[in-house]
């Protein structure tokens, strides 16, 4: 089953979805996108760390503190490979992120092959701000 932002992009890429917006909000919701990819990835690096983690400091080394134990595994399932772990909820996000910034990029594009104008005044904008448009995450 298609995501709803899918569906957007298909629509725009027909040419079936329209908008009124001036090059700038492009550069700044491509600014936006971007950096929430980053942000998000380094989240999860820093959550892998903490699933990955091997000493807590909670007894769970000693074999009589089941419950230290517990606590240890339910961490790190939380943290990474149980279930709705946060690894996982922030990969949803990411993949989320990714769709919109292809939304507006298709969008952006089909401006640009539709208006000159627009393309100039975008790429002189991105570039101002040291963006890589055309790129993947």
């Amino acid at each position: 089953m298609a995501s709803s932002i899918s569906e957007l992009v298909t629509q725009a890429e027909n040419g079936n979805l329209s908008l009124d917006a001036d090059p700038a909000a492009f550069v700044a919701l491509e600014k936006a996108m971007s950096t929430r990819i980053v942000q998000l990835g380094v989240i999860q690096q820093k959550i892998r760390k903490v699933a990955e983690q091997e000493i807590w400091g909670l007894g769970e080394s000693s074999a009589v503190l089941t419950s230290a134990q517990t606590l240890v595994r339910r961490f790190r399932e939380k943290a990474d490979g149980g279930p709705n772990n946060a690894v996982a909820v922030l990969e949803s996000h990411l993949t989320a992120a990714d769709e919109l910034r292809t939304l507006f990029r298709t969008i952006r594009q089909r401006l640009e092959e539709a208006d000159a104008d627009f393309a100039a005044k975008f790429k002189e904008l991105a570039v101002a701000q040291g963006l890589d448009v055309g790129g993947d995450r």
